[in-house]
């Protein structure tokens, strides 16, 4: 197993005209391939090998990507003795969705609604959201996603 190749060198914002950023944020099919990009979160070796409509870059639609990636991403820090680490990460629109349906089943796993829940115990629904939560990351597994 390899390392995943280093995207390359690429342009800074402030070297992109602005004509050219405009048309891969505004509707175009740049701006298409973008949220595509965005939303499956493509990483450069996967988005090297796409085809682009005629007139997109892959190295300055690489940069938009990265840029608005740093614009939403959300960071968490963690310490262990004196060192500290900050991690940044992004949740894409695919996977807010499938949390937003694994939140909104939660309650009625097991025909459990909200006032069937407060019964049950906070013990019993902790194990019955973690084992429904651990059947859907294995189905996602097996779907590739």
């Amino acid at each position: 197993m390899s390392l995943p190749e280093a995207p390359p060198g690429t342009p800074a914002l402030s070297e992109i005209p602005a004509e050219t950023l405009a048309a891969y944020v505004q509707d175009t099919p740049a701006a298409d391939l973008l949220r595509q990009v965005n939303e499956h979160y493509y990483y450069w070796t996967e988005l090297r090998r796409r085809p682009l409509p005629l007139g997109v870059e892959t190295r300055v639609l690489w940069q938009v990507a990265r840029q608005q990636r740093r614009q939403t991403a959300r960071y968490f820090e963690w310490a262990s003795g004196a060192e500290r680490w900050r991690f940044s990460y992004n949740l894409p629109r695919s996977l807010q969705q499938l949390l937003y349906a694994l939140d909104q089943q939660l309650g009625r796993a097991n025909g459990l609604g909200l006032l069937e829940a407060r019964r049950v115990g906070k013990a019993k629904l902790a194990y019955l959201r973690a084992t429904y939560f651990e059947a859907v990351v294995a189905r996602l597994r097996g779907t590739g996603r």
